[in-house]
C-alpha cells in the first residue's frame, strides 16, 4: 500500500523479484568445504577436523561475556544428548583462555557436556565468526551445510539440520 501511494510499486516488485532470485540461487550454490583445523581442547587433547571426516560436526562459537551464549548451553546439551552417537561431534569454540573458561563454568548452573576449545581466535577468524553465539554444522563430506548466528530461545532449526545430516 505504501509503495502504491508513493509510486514506488514497480521498484518494489523489481526489488522483491531480485531478492527471490538471490535466495533461490544461494540454495543452489555448491556447499563450501569447511577449513581443516587443529587445536587443543581444555584437557590438552588435540582436535583435528580432518580426523572426523564421515561424521557430522557442530561448532558452537561462544564467549564468556555473552548472555545468549550462556542461555543456549542447556539447549545445546539437550541436542547433544539426543543425538549422541559416534557419527556426530559437538565442539564449543571460544576465544577465551582456559582460565576464563574455568571461571565461567564455576558461575554456570550448567556447562557444556562436550569438548571446549579455548584460545580459538584463529579458528573464529577462519570461519569468519564475528558474532556469538554462532553455530556451524559440517556434514559428513566436510561441507558447511548450516550457519546461524544468535539465540532466540530455541534451536529447533539446528536440531533439524543435525538430524537430517545424520540420516545421510
Amino acid at each position: 500500500m505504501l509503495f502504491k501511494e508513493t509510486e514506488q510499486e514497480k521498484g518494489f516488485e523489481s526489488y522483491a523479484k531480485n531478492l527471490k532470485e538471490r535466495v533461490e540461487n544461494k540454495n543452489q550454490e555448491p556447499k563450501k568445504l569447511a577449513a581443516d583445523f587443529s587445536i587443543k581442547d581444555m584437557s590438552g587433547y588435540e582436535i583435528k577436523l580432518s580426523d572426523w571426516k564421515g561424521r557430522v560436526v557442530v561448532l558452537n562459537f561462544w564467549a564468556n561475556y555473552c548472555l545468549p551464549c550462556a542461555k543456549e548451553i542447556p539447549f545445546l546439551n539437550k541436542i547433544w544428548r539426543e543425538t549422541q552417537t559416534d557419527d556426530i561431534i559437538f565442539l564449543a569454540v571460544t576465544k577465551d583462555s582456559p582460565l576464563v573458561v574455568q571461571r565461567f563454568a564455576q558461575r554456570q548452573k550448567e556447562m557444556f557436556s562436550f569438548s571446549v576449545l579455548p584460545h580459538a581466535k584463529e579458528l573464529a577468524d577462519v570461519y569468519d565468526v564475528n558474532l556469538v553465539p554462532t553455530q556451524i554444522v559440517i556434514n559428513k563430506k566436510g561441507e558447511i551445510v548450516h550457519r546461524e548466528t544468535g539465540f532466540g530461545g530455541n534451536i529447533d532449526k539446528l536440531k533439524q539440520v543435525v538430524l537430517e545430516e545424520l540420516k545421510k
